[in-house]
């Protein structure tokens, strides 16, 4: 993986954010060994589960 970016291709790309992408050699590169990244792109997981959960609840709540 001794892959190399130019300065233009890192500049149009906005880091992972949480949203780490195993296909994105930038992500796969700069963030893959990235804690911070790994944990936010979990507790992101679980936000979504839960929004779901939340969600599926409210309208269970309107259909009764």
């Amino acid at each position: 993986m001794n892959k190399t970016f130019d300065k233009k291709t890192l500049d149009n790309h906005i880091e992972c954010f949480s949203n780490f992408n195993k296909t994105d050699p930038i992500c796969t590169k700069l963030c893959a060994i990235n804690i911070r990244c790994a944990i936010e792109s979990d507790q992101q997981d679980r936000m979504e589960i839960l929004e779901d959960l939340v969600a599926s609840e409210v309208m269970f709540m309107k259909i009764q």
